[in-house]
């Protein structure tokens, strides 16, 4: 498979409503420790969801993908599940949650799942202009920013998966063509679809270039060390800070 701009896309959120206006993230189940540390966007037990009544109607759908530390954790129906059984999507497993919805009177709490990535793409190759720069004081490496965002994709490093993550911008979730498709047929709310060129070639919101964490805040550990442990990129010491200054990373 060529990885050409066409072919693939970043899934992002409709972050505005979502930070503005009340979605919040129960993180209390979040009890998976990584190095000893608890891990904030993998979670081992059911998760709620609390979406304010505000933007109850607005929210309601078959996804909620809610921005946090510098990725997009994601939470769809039963229904988009079945979907993307039918369609034999890849690159992803699914962890039990629930959407609690603020009526007038009283919650109703309806069963959805957390979709954690699981495909991989690869290192994105030198031919798409990324590249050390330096090292930081909370030590992970500056990456230089791509020149030319059809070369992202290594064909011979990608997995050919559905959902899939690359180094080194884990945090974005890049998808396929029918996955895009899907999410449109159903007329998927919540979300948003973004070529490679315009979610890397836009203007960064802090410093330019990309700072990534491990990819064992990405995916699960033992996925992490499978994909990244051969180019140490699976789990090294880095600032706390280094987190919250992520952006699409």
């Amino acid at each position: 498979m060529s990885g050409t701009v066409q072919e693939f896309w970043v899934l992002d959120g409709e972050i505005e409503y979502e930070v503005k206006k009340g979605i919040v993230l129960d993180k209390k189940n979040s009890s998976i420790l990584i190095e000893g540390k608890r891990h904030s966007s993998l979670f081992a037990k059911d998760v709620v969801i609390n979406v304010a009544r505000n933007v109850r109607n607005k929210a309601q759908g078959d996804a909620y993908i809610l921005p946090h530390r510098g990725t997009n954790i994601i939470f769809i129906s039963d229904q988009l599940q079945s979907a993307l059984r039918e369609v034999g999507a890849t690159g992803y497993e699914l962890l039990p949650a629930v959407v609690r919805l603020s009526q007038p009177k009283k919650p109703v709490d309806v069963p959805f799942s957390q979709l954690l990535i699981s495909g991989w793409g690869g290192n994105a190759p030198p031919d798409c202009g990324i590249a050390k720069i330096e090292k930081e004081k909370s030590g992970v490496w500056r990456y230089s920013d791509p020149t030319d965002c059809s070369k992202i994709v290594d064909p011979e490093q990608y997995d050919g998966s559905d959902f899939f993550r690359v180094w080194p911008m884990p945090g974005s979730i890049f998808i396929t063509n029918r996955i895009k498709n899907l999410f449109e047929e159903m007329h998927v709310k919540n979300c948003r679809f973004e070529t490679l060129e315009k979610h890397f070639g836009s203007p960064r919101l802090y410093l330019p270039g990309m700072a990534p964490v491990p990819l064992a805040l990405y995916f699960r550990p033992d996925r992490a060390k499978e994909v990244g442990g051969p180019h140490g990129i699976d789990w090294f010491d880095f600032g706390q800070d280094a987190i919250h200054r992520t952006t699409t990373q």
